[in-house]
C-alpha cells in the first residue's frame, strides 16, 4: 500500500506542473496576429501598413491630387498619389525638403504621410 501511494505521489509531482503550464498559456491573451482583418484606409493616414516605403527629396510641384519631388544624387524625381488620408505635417510647397512614407498600388506611389525635413529648414534660418 506504502509503494502504491508513492506511485501517485511521482505521478503528481510529474503532471500538475504540466497541466498548470497549460492553463497560463491558455488564459493568457495573445495579441492580433496576420490572420485578423486586412488594413483600411485609414481615417488618419498615419497608420504604417506592411509594405510601406520611404523617401526624401525637394517637391517641384504640388497640388490636392499629386507631388512630384526631386531625389538626390541624381536618382530622378518621383510622383505621388495624394489621397484625402493622407497625412501632411504642415502646408507642403514648392521647394520644401520632404521627407515622403508611400505604400506601391498597382503602379502608381500613394502617399501615406509627408513630412517637412526639419534640419534642412532649421539649417536655413541659422545665419
Amino acid at each position: 500500500m506504502k509503494a502504491m501511494g508513492s506511485d501517485v505521489i511521482k505521478l503528481m509531482f510529474r503532471w500538475v506542473p504540466v497541466a498548470v503550464l497549460a492553463a497560463v498559456v491558455v488564459a493568457v491573451p495573445r495579441p492580433a496576429t496576420a490572420g485578423g482583418p486586412p488594413p483600411s484606409e485609414g481615417t488618419s493616414g498615419v497608420d504604417l501598413v506592411e509594405g510601406t516605403h520611404a523617401t526624401r527629396g525637394i517637391v517641384q510641384a504640388i497640388d490636392a491630387h499629386a507631388m512630384v519631388i526631386a531625389r538626390s544624387r541624381s536618382r530622378g524625381s518621383m510622383t505621388f498619389t495624394l489621397t484625402p488620408s493622407t497625412f501632411r505635417e504642415e502646408r507642403v510647397v514648392v521647394g520644401s525638403a520632404v521627407s515622403v512614407r508611400y505604400r506601391e498600388k498597382d503602379t502608381h506611389h500613394v502617399a501615406v504621410a509627408i513630412a517637412l525635413e526639419r534640419v534642412r529648414i532649421e539649417a536655413q534660418r541659422a545665419p
